[in-house]
């Protein structure tokens, strides 16, 4: 009876050790790359940073939420005119991340819209009905004034986390973004000067620390119940 209810324990600390590190995988945070436009050899639009859709939908009539990194990118493109610039992030296929700048004031600028389009496919949503599989939806969502302004001639810059929210409940996620828009020279380098700030930001966690943290906690237990493990056992068999 002792030696099951030692082995239930043991049981129940794996399951809780696999589900950690589950959390920590899917909580990895996005790769960050670099986007330019450039058009008639200028650069006008250079941004670095991560991104993450979280987006809900529903299906059968329950609702769903599913988490997509903007990863696996295909082509990045955009325009160069005069009072807006736009780039496009085209990533799984047939998905496409735009940002729209606009002239804020004279010597400002900062992002006016944001929009998504995405494929509905089962590869990336759970449990769809036959007829959404295939659909392809669009959302434009236009931001509050002053969205992440940044000076021309130089570059808004917020490093950790920052959330903002779109139309149909869908939340991006940006990590550790720096970007420029309305250049007038062909360089896709950012200048060491005239960067703004944000003001608020969440730090990125570690996830390999934090994995790491989990695992010595999980073994550290694993130890504690193989040495209970053997003194009942021994205190059974009358050792």
């Amino acid at each position: 009876m002792e030696f099951k209810i030692a082995i239930n324990i043991v049981a129940f600390i794996l399951c809780v050790l696999g589900s950690f590190l589950t959390v920590s995988a899917d909580a990895v945070t996005p790769p960050t790359h670099n986007y330019t436009v450039t058009q008639n050899d200028v650069t006008c639009v250079v941004l670095n940073g991560g991104f993450q859709l979280v987006i809900p939908y529903t299906s059968n009539s329950k609702n769903y939420t599913t988490t997509v990194s903007v990863s696996n990118i295909t082509t990045v493109n955009g325009t160069c005119d005069r009072n807006v610039n736009v780039l496009n992030i085209y990533f799984y296929k047939n998905w496409k991340l735009s940002f729209i700048f606009i002239n804020t004031t004279v010597d400002h600028y900062s992002i006016g819209s944001i929009n998504l389009t995405y494929g509905m496919t089962t590869s990336q949503f759970k449990n769809l009905s036959t007829t959404q599989v295939g659909q392809m939806i669009t959302q434009s969502s236009d931001l509050p004034q002053n969205t992440s302004t940044g000076p021309f001639g130089g570059s808004y810059l917020c490093s950790g986390e920052t959330t903002l929210s779109l139309n149909a409940g869908i939340t991006l996620k940006i990590y550790n973004i720096q970007y420029r828009a309305f250049g007038k020279t062909k360089s896709g380098a950012f200048s060491q000067k005239n960067i703004e700030n944000c003001l608020l930001s969440t730090p990125v966690p570690d996830m390999n620390t934090a994995a790491a943290v989990i695992v010595g906690i999980a073994l550290g237990s694993m130890m504690v119940v193989v040495i209970v493990l053997y003194v009942i056992i021994s205190k059974a068999r009358g050792l």
